[in-house]
């Protein structure tokens, strides 16, 4: 299943991420369900580079953080291969 991490959903509020239960739920179902995500994660942010693919060293920092950083990693617990949910990891830190 494709689907995707929106930066400016997850980011809103400078350097705090914020993420969405029903979102969880529905990872958790995946996993649950041997459905691995493939999770596309969204290029821009309204806190960086005036919405637009970052451009600056501030923009593809913070993009940088999003993703490398852990916030989306870290929140859906993917295994080594980058793309298999462990639900029981996810069921772990509720």
């Amino acid at each position: 299943m494709r689907d995707g991490f929106y930066w400016g959903t997850v980011e809103s509020i400078l350097d705090q991420y914020q993420f969405n239960q029903d979102y969880r739920d529905k990872m958790i179902r995946l996993g649950q369900n041997q459905v691995q995500m493939i999770g596309a994660l969204g290029l821009n942010n309204p806190l960086y580079d005036q919405n637009s693919t970052p451009y600056t060293d501030e923009g593809r920092t913070a993009f940088a953080n999003y993703i490398a950083g852990g916030p989306v990693v870290d929140q859906y617990c993917f295994d080594d291969s980058c793309g298999c949910l462990l639900s029981e990891h996810i069921e772990e830190k509720q």
